[in-house]
């Protein structure tokens, strides 16, 4: 497609693993250790994939009152 020289660099390895945890549980996982660390969690969200994931997870496990979501607008609303 772009007719890239590939002798400058070599290819990664790739192998298959298996037993690992998924996304969905990576991101629970650190949403429980933030919510343990017993502080007010400010979350930039801009609706985008990635702020919108980092807001569920925390959202799900989080006391309300522990989320402090600021909007990409210049909007603040605590949850």
């Amino acid at each position: 497609m772009f007719k890239m020289n590939s002798n400058y660099y070599n290819p990664a390895p790739f192998e298959y693993t298996t037993g690992l945890p998924n996304f969905y549980e990576l991101c629970m996982e650190r949403a429980e250790e933030m919510r343990n660390m017993n502080k007010e969690i400010d979350i930039l969200y801009s609706a985008g994939l990635d702020s919108a994931c980092i807001f569920l997870a925390l959202y799900e496990v989080c006391h309300k009152d522990q989320l402090h979501i600021i909007m990409g607008g210049g909007h603040q609303k605590n949850v």
